[in-house]
């Protein structure tokens, strides 16, 4: 089918590859990049498994990527993560008022549960040699706030809550425990739904930017003591400021975290972990996946080969990839590349100083921003460390082994505050196809 120009320029230019391309059924989207990262994948999952079967002998390095692979193929691994799930519900449960919430609240907030504190640490919009810590809105159930002025938006809710109900049902819980617990969270969640901006809204980056001094921040809110768990998250370290983006959500701390909804909260807490028990069996992962396909229009998952090598490289990436730029990337083929940008760079030092219409001042600022860039091409020099000390115990269960890295590493980001950043540290593995500018450091 051809199309005109005239009448559609986006269809015309791309309704050949239209007509030819297939969306896999375990894939929201097809294109170029998708398409390669899946040859990628295929490649690395496939020696992977050879790896873990003992055809080839495993790399050093690789071992914990490896061994985390087996523990996610392994369906005992697995099942022995929903007593471990249960356990850390049932803290959450057993909290009973918001003093308890306190208490409990650093703890809950360095495990894989949620926990209701947004907070974070990125690089200072403002000086971005500095680290700072941050507090977000929370997220909602539904996409987006929009969503909840939808009358049709209910059939989303229903999806989640069929999907919530059926992995809590897993658990010890009673069948009216299980309803309650997710009719509180969809209450809570509802009521959260005013209080925090829309994704229109937060795209509108330089109105985000609100720092406040510590001894200000949250003065007016009661219900619980959020700067002493702020300083305990920094692990004793009393920041001079906080920075926050979502001005509604914190001019509304009140409106969310109420006196009287502790109940609500809790549940809402216990909802949104439910997910977690996708980790104990493939029936439970496909149920952990209902809601998100969905939304994203995504037929079926992926297999369970290829989930387990994703579980793998999303903890240890950094792993895989190195392994992925010996096959394929020399040192001599990124010096190669590295030159040519030398070149480009120079070119356009050139011009600028050539230029006869920028003025001298912004001339030599253009220069100074040029000479500032730093260019990272292929892989990184050399693998972050604490990727290497993650240790995979094949004695425990899959979520204790992926809780202990994930504490290990959000403790390593809040553990940078007030530590200058790091402009060369990378923010994708070797084997990552894409491209990324970050113009905060």
């Amino acid at each position: 089918m051809t199309v005109s120009k005239k009448d559609d320029f986006y269809g015309s230019v791309n309704d050949e590859w239209i007509e030819q391309a297939v969306i896999r059924d375990d894939s929201p989207r097809a294109g170029g990049f998708t398409d390669l990262s899946f040859d990628i994948e295929e490649e690395l999952l496939s020696d992977t498994k050879d790896f873990a079967n003992g055809t080839k002998p495993t790399p050093t390095y690789l071992q914990n990527f490896v061994d985390l692979f087996k523990q996610s193929m392994d369906e005992e691994a697995r099942s022995k993560s929903l007593k471990d799930i249960q356990a850390g519900l049932d803290s959450i449960n057993e909290l009973k008022d918001w003093q308890d919430f306190e208490n409990f609240a650093t703890h809950l907030f360095y495990s894989n549960f949620a926990s209701g504190l947004p907070f974070s640490i990125s690089e200072d919009w403002l000086d971005t040699s500095k680290w700072m810590f941050t507090f977000d809105g929370l997220s909602l159930i539904l996409p987006d706030k929009t969503y909840y002025d939808d009358p049709s938006s209910q059939q989303l809710l229903d999806i989640w809550k069929d999907q919530t109900v059926k992995l809590l049902s897993q658990l010890s819980y009673s069948e009216q425990e299980v309803q309650t617990i997710v009719d509180d969270a969809l209450t809570f969640d509802k009521n959260l739904s005013q209080y925090v901006l829309s994704s229109e809204e937060m795209a509108e980056y330089f109105k985000l930017y609100h720092p406040v001094a510590f001894d200000e921040f949250a003065a007016d809110f009661k219900t619980f003591d959020l700067k002493k768990i702020a300083v305990q998250v920094l692990d004793g370290t009393t920041p001079d400021k906080v920075v926050y983006f979502d001005n509604r959500f914190y001019e509304n701390l009140n409106n969310v975290y109420q006196a009287d909804n502790f109940v609500q909260y809790k549940n809402w807490l216990i909802a949104q972990s439910a997910s977690l028990i996708g980790l104990t069996s493939e029936e439970n992962r496909e149920i952990a996946g209902t809601f998100g396909r969905t939304l994203s229009g995504q037929p079926s998952s992926a297999n369970q080969d290829l989930w387990a090598f994703r579980e793998a490289d999303n903890k240890f990436g950094f792993l895989i990839g190195e392994y992925y730029r010996l096959q394929h990337f020399s040192p001599e083929a990124k010096a190669n590349v590295e030159q040519m940008i030398q070149k480009m760079i120079a070119v356009f030092r050139e011009r600028l100083e050539k230029n006869d219409w920028l003025s001298e001042a912004t001339i030599t600022e253009a220069i100074k921003k040029l000479d500032a860039i730093v260019y990272k091409i292929g892989y990184p020099d050399q693998i972050p460390a604490r990727y290497l000390s993650y240790k995979v115990d094949l004695n425990e269960s899959l979520f204790e082994n992926l809780s202990a890295i994930d504490t290990a590493e959000k403790r390593f980001y809040f553990g940078r505050y007030l530590k200058p950043t790091d402009r060369s540290e990378w923010s994708m593995s070797a084997d990552t196809v894409n491209a990324y500018y970050n113009p905060s450091s």
